[in-house]
């Protein structure tokens, strides 16, 4: 059987932890608290289908991605049921590494006033990943700090640089973090192909051909996935089935409880009544 594994190492200035797990069965999250840091967070998440928030914003990512939180951010992550996690989280003061770059503004991504996430592909996942796992294995020791701090400006130097590619020349499917952007802020809405593609003025075949490519599901799929999900909190924090299906976008009550059956194999109700019973 598959494990949830969970490991910490603290370095001299350098918090830096490591989180996997398998797939689980339904239920495994619960209703997000919105938490912050004293430090500056990167998460490097390898693999996982999650949805990160923060006052300002609402972001969905299947796949590896960078996600970084400015320090006194309030932020919360769900990692939706049915997909594996793996991740490294580094907390760090940015004195950390002002010996090797006392002008912060050279790492232009984590400059920026909002905290953010940055889709990576397989490659410049592993690239990330194999560095961060230097780190976290690095020895604890003075004779080390340098190598420690180095090995972060080189995260922090990498993925500005995937950044300011993705800047420069967006391929094919970054375009698409903004459409999942899109349909989040418009989810009690009527969602078609035909409007999404309209409104990103690209061709509808083309919309539903990325989509599938890099979601490895359809869009109709992926919008009622996020609309479950989102339905699941409003009955976690004790909202009626009803407004749960109004204000997710489902045409009525009786298709909400037969599609969340399907996917979850409890009605909505029974579902919103053990949340109750165990909070």
């Amino acid at each position: 059987m598959s494990r949830l594994s969970t490991r910490l190492h603290v370095l001299n200035d350098i918090f830096v932890s490591y989180c996997s797990y398998p797939i689980f069965p339904f239920p495994t999250s619960h209703h997000p608290a919105f938490h912050s840091h004293s430090d500056d967070e990167m998460l490097i998440v390898r693999s996982g289908d999650i949805i990160a928030m923060t006052p300002n914003s609402y972001l969905s990512h299947k796949g590896p991605c960078v996600l970084f939180y400015k320090k006194q951010c309030p932020h919360a992550q769900i990692n939706r049921e049915g997909s594996s996690y793996e991740r490294y989280c580094i907390r760090f003061n940015r004195n950390t590494i002002a010996e090797f770059f006392p002008d912060w503004s050279l790492f232009a991504y984590f400059s920026r006033e909002e905290s953010f996430l940055l889709p990576l592909s397989e490659a410049e996942a592993e690239r990330l990943v194999t560095a961060a796992n230097l780190l976290y294995q690095c020895p604890r020791s003075d004779e080390q700090n340098i190598r420690q701090r180095l090995l972060l400006c080189y995260l922090f130097a990498e993925a500005t640089e995937i950044g300011q590619l993705r800047d420069s020349s967006p391929p094919v499917h970054f375009y698409l973090t903004a459409v999942t952007q899109y349909i989040a802020d418009h989810i009690k809405e009527k969602l078609t192909i035909d409007r999404i593609a309209s409104e990103f003025y690209i061709g509808r075949t083309k919309l539903i051909r990325d989509f599938r490519e890099f979601f490895s599901m359809s869009i109709s799929q992926y919008i009622t996935m996020e609309r479950l999900a989102r339905a699941r909190m409003l009955l976690q924090s004790g909202e009626s089935v009803l407004t749960a299906a109004e204000e997710c976008g489902f045409v009525d009550s009786a298709y909400f409880i037969r599609v969340f059956r399907k996917y979850y194999d409890i009605t909505p109700a029974m579902y919103r009544r053990q949340c109750s019973e165990n909070p």
